[in-house]
């Protein structure tokens, strides 16, 4: 309990390397989910993507991050789904 605070005597992340950080994790899940065979991916992405979809619109009237998660199941159908990609795009304009 009387040690430095966590994360004291480190150098705060630059904004470049955070980037670069965050661009080799989407290219790790890229490849992961390149090596899911083709077979399984579609099934796989309606499945997790309706089911992170209908909890978001049960959030919307119940405690929790609804919105987030409608984004996130709209995002996961967008990968196999042209609909989905489309809906995303549309909402990306939209939005601030």
């Amino acid at each position: 309990m009387g040690g430095p605070p966590h994360g004291a005597g480190q150098p705060a992340l630059e904004p470049r390397r955070v980037r670069t950080a965050l661009g080799d994790a989407r290219r790790r899940a890229a490849a992961a989910w390149r090596r899911i065979p083709p077979v399984a991916r579609r099934p796989l992405a309606a499945v997790v993507g309706a089911a992170l979809l209908l909890a978001g619109a049960a959030m919307l009237v119940l405690p929790g991050p609804g919105l987030v998660t409608l984004a996130a199941g709209l995002g996961i159908l967008a990968l196999e789904f042209a609909w989905a990609r489309r809906l995303l795009a549309a909402l990306r304009r939209k939005l601030p």
